[in-house]
């Protein structure tokens, strides 16, 4: 799996494969399915909650992403990677940062009653 951050040109920073397939919002608490898909640990246990099933006497979901059937461990828990939580991290940084740049930029507007330019701080 690659992390990576990309300045668009409309100033947004995009993520590839660190959105969860579920939410499609930045990964939180990012657990790693059997199958290697990683998915927000809250919505991994909402899928565990409403689409769970047995077979041979094992708890089992279904991966959201490829239809594997994965079985639940007792804990409900799936392994977290370090990678991941750090480009999480790091989006997280650089999208904060990149807001503040966004609020020291000076936009400049005209009235639309009088004509006259105003200044507003982003």
């Amino acid at each position: 799996m690659t992390e990576v951050a990309i300045l668009c040109s409309d100033n947004t920073i995009s993520t590839n494969n660190l959105d969860c397939l579920v939410c499609s919002n930045l990964l939180e608490d990012p657990q790693v399915l059997y199958c290697s898909h990683v998915f927000c640990g809250n919505c991994i246990r909402r899928l565990m909650k409403t689409t769970s099933y047995y077979a041979q006497e094992v708890a089992k979901f279904d991966c959201p992403r490829c239809s594997r059937s994965i079985s639940i461990p007792e804990d409900e828990k799936f392994p977290s990677s370090l990678k991941i939580k750090d480009a999480v991290e790091k989006i997280k940084l650089q999208r904060a940062k990149f807001a503040s740049l966004n609020n020291d930029v000076k936009s400049t507007g005209e009235c639309s009653n009088c004509s006259s330019v105003i200044e507003a701080n982003g």
